[in-house]
């Protein structure tokens, strides 16, 4: 079966009478089978992004589900190639073709809801 991931994106800036939008949606192929939903705690030292039995993943999804802290997303464990910053209630989605994610909290643990796929 084709088109099994369904992604669609926007954005939309107004101030001052001024205004910038885009828009994405795309449907890719899930070429493996594996895929998760999970919710996981995370704490003030970097952590790798569980990711269950996916061992390359294809596509990621990490919310921020803290209400007060923010959330630093890398792309290794000492925290030094940071990809986003998400503050309580933002998220992010990257078409990640890699095996690991690390993940830590700014002052206290936070909880993130991570949703991935295989490639």
């Amino acid at each position: 079966m084709a088109k099994e991931i369904g992604i669609s994106l926007s954005i939309s800036i107004q101030k001052n009478g001024a205004g910038a939008s885009g828009t994405l949606s795309i449907s890719p192929d899930l070429t493996g089978e594996l895929i998760l939903q999970n919710v996981q705690n995370i704490g003030t030292s970097a952590e790798a992004v569980t990711l269950g039995d996916i061992t390359t993943a294809g596509q990621v999804f990490i919310k921020n589900l803290d209400a007060t802290n923010f959330v630093e997303v890398f792309l290794d464990s000492g925290g030094t190639q940071r990809i986003a910053k998400l503050r309580p209630g933002y998220g992010m989605y990257i078409p990640f073709e890699g095996t690991a994610l690390y993940a830590k909290a700014n002052t206290a643990s936070c909880k993130i809801q991570v949703v991935a796929s295989e490639v």
